[in-house]
């Protein structure tokens, strides 16, 4: 179940509609800080959640992007490899992480899909728990060069002891 969850965490999501922007790598390093700022405000209001750090994989999707070391005062730290997740467990007891699926941002609205996980570590075995899925859409307003979002929604498919079934 959870390697059937990874897959589809990694493989890329199609949304509706075509756009013939096109953008470089530091407009979608924008769109992407957008969307994770969109992100931590929607789960602060939703979940009443305080997040102080956001860990966020996959990273052979976000490796060419430049993220901010903080946003919406939250410390965000790209995830290289799962080794490294292993190691964040050695200094912490557990700690949220979010796989970001992005289409690319050559569709319009730009839809980035949020996994959530908590993930625990307790008599030796690390747990990844599932909370929810968030979907942000943004619109890119190419005359201004600004992102806004268009909307946010949550899903919450996952049954366990952290998740909270709306």
């Amino acid at each position: 179940m959870f390697r059937l969850l990874l897959f589809l965490t990694c493989f890329p999501f199609l949304s509706k509609g075509q756009s013939t922007v096109s953008f470089n790598k530091d407009l979608q390093s924008k769109a992407y800080t957008q969307a994770i700022a969109e992100y931590i405000k929607a789960v602060k209001k939703i979940d009443k959640t305080i997040i102080d750090t956001l860990f966020i994989g996959r990273y052979e999707y976000l490796k060419d992007i430049k993220l901010p070391a903080i946003i919406q005062n939250t410390k965000i730290y790209k995830v290289t490899s799962d080794k490294e997740g292993d190691k964040i467990l050695k200094h912490r007891k557990s700690f949220h992480y979010v796989n970001i699926v992005g289409p690319g941002l050559a569709k319009e609205p730009a839809s980035f899909i949020f996994i959530r996980f908590f993930v625990e570590k307790s008599s030796g075995l690390t747990k990844w728990w599932p909370i929810h899925n968030c979907t942000i859409d943004l619109n890119y307003n190419a005359k201004t060069k600004v992102f806004k979002i268009d909307k946010h929604s949550f899903e919450y498919p996952y049954s366990n002891s952290y998740t909270k079934k709306k």
